[in-house]
């Protein structure tokens, strides 16, 4: 992705560092120009919700809830054209096993909607399965399937 946006005449710099943490954020856009954000973190582990725990709880929600307010609480002072969320159909319709992690998307549809409200720019794109890897190809995305919920290709 990050090549196919500079051969289209992007400036793309990537960071890596752990986007629950306030400090590690402002660190990595410490002194650089921001034009957008794209916040794509995620975690899920499929659990019934009488059988999770506290911790894996928190643990599901931080890269998409916690990371996404601490982006958006650092950036809301910032000039944005774009301030891009990846959620979930998950958010919108959830599923079994998927308590937390419909409650984490969800959150960032809510997110953008509030940004929106206060004039800065947010959009949220619930994506649903995606083939080729990741959290589509999982086997507890096969019941997907047989609700209608089909993969997309990577191809688009």
């Amino acid at each position: 992705l990050v090549d196919d946006l500079r051969t289209a005449g992007a400036s793309v710099t990537v960071h890596a560092c752990d986007v629950t943490d306030r400090t590690s954020v402002e660190a990595a856009i410490a002194g650089k120009s921001l034009d957008a954000v794209f916040h794509l973190a995620g975690r899920h582990q499929p659990t019934l919700l009488t059988e999770l725990e506290d911790e894996s709880f928190s643990d599901e929600l931080a890269p998409k809830v916690h990371g996404a307010q601490v982006l958006s609480d650092i950036t809301s002072n910032l000039t944005l054209s774009a301030f891009v969320m990846f959620s979930s159909v998950a958010g919108i319709w959830g599923g079994k096993s998927q308590g937390a992690y419909a409650a984490a998307n969800a959150f960032l549809d809510s997110l953008a909607e509030k940004r929106r409200t206060l004039g800065l720019p947010a959009t949220s794109v619930a994506w649903g399965l995606w083939a080729g890897g990741g959290m589509g190809d999982r086997p507890s995305a096969s019941g997907l399937n047989l609700i209608g919920l089909k993969s997309m290709s990577a191809d688009l």
